[in-house]
């Protein structure tokens, strides 16, 4: 029986409409009957998650940013990381000539440069407000600029594979580059990432990890499921942690994934 499952949010947790189906609702109410905790792992903000924390009465604390920050219920800090800024500043510039819309993430302030179609289609999947300032790379560099927690780049699938290599090759060492998405690539301080943020969960827990199931379907979840005692993954999730994955839904993220791999780790309960 495992004390803690930790669960991505998009792709693994909601479906395609940002919303909790139903059936993954009441599998959470079984992992409570049971006494299980559960976490919320997600690239997003603790603006954009709290409403899902809310929704689903979660008492354990939730991993924002992709492993940058973890914080209680109450979206108080526990933990945080943040981007050097004059690294920000060499991935804005290594970006500048990508098909790619650059989102910085300051706190739960998001700055774009400019209002676009992508910037109004996340504004509308995250559930936040983006802030168009000009210049991210001036914005930095103002006198007692706040270091951000991340950069996220979203563009086409060609591109951001393309902006990922190039990333990773010239900020090794410097930065994590993750890509959450197909067409995300995500700018993170170095050596965060879901399965580090999971591992300082433990602690703050007194969980072992290997007491802990991890449920991810993409890239960025690989090493929180490498590093739980149990990984699991919708049928759809991409090829690279379905090979990693202990256990592989039969179904995908939006047909339920979730709440079967809830009842695969699930005992009966006695009657």
């Amino acid at each position: 029986m495992y004390s803690l499952i930790i669960t991505d949010v998009d792709g693994t947790l909601v479906d395609g409409k940002q919303q909790i189906p139903a059936i993954n609702t009441k599998a959470v109410e079984r992992l409570r009957s049971h006494g299980t905790q559960l976490s919320l792992a997600t690239g997003r903000t603790w603006v954009s998650a709290e409403p899902f924390v809310r929704q689903l009465r979660l008492t354990a604390p939730s991993v924002l940013f992709n492993g940058c920050r973890i914080v209680d219920p109450d979206g108080r800090p526990l933990y945080s990381e943040l981007l050097d800024i004059d690294t920000a500043l060499a991935g804005l510039d290594l970006a500048r000539d990508a098909d790619c819309t650059a989102f910085l993430y300051v706190d739960d302030r998001l700055f774009v440069e400019q209002r676009t179609e992508r910037v109004t289609a996340q504004e509308r999947k995250d559930g936040v407000e983006c802030e168009s300032i000009g210049s991210l790379a001036a914005h930095l560099q103002r006198p007692n600029a706040a270091a951000p927690t991340k950069i996220l780049f979203v563009g086409d699938v060609d591109s951001a594979r393309s902006l990922n290599d190039r990333l990773s090759e010239r900020l090794a060492g410097r930065a994590r580059i993750v890509q959450s998405e197909l067409d995300y690539v995500e700018i993170l301080p170095p050596g965060v990432g879901k399965g580090p943020a999971l591992l300082r969960l433990c602690g703050i827990l007194g969980v072992a990890p290997d007491r802990v199931a991890a449920i991810g379907d993409n890239p960025n979840d690989i090493d929180m499921i490498e590093t739980a005692g149990f990984g699991a993954a919708p049928a759809n999730a991409h090829p690279d942690v379905l090979a990693v994955a202990d256990y592989v839904a039969g179904v995908s993220s939006g047909d339920g994934a979730f709440a079967e791999i809830i009842d695969h780790i699930l005992p009966p309960l006695k009657l």
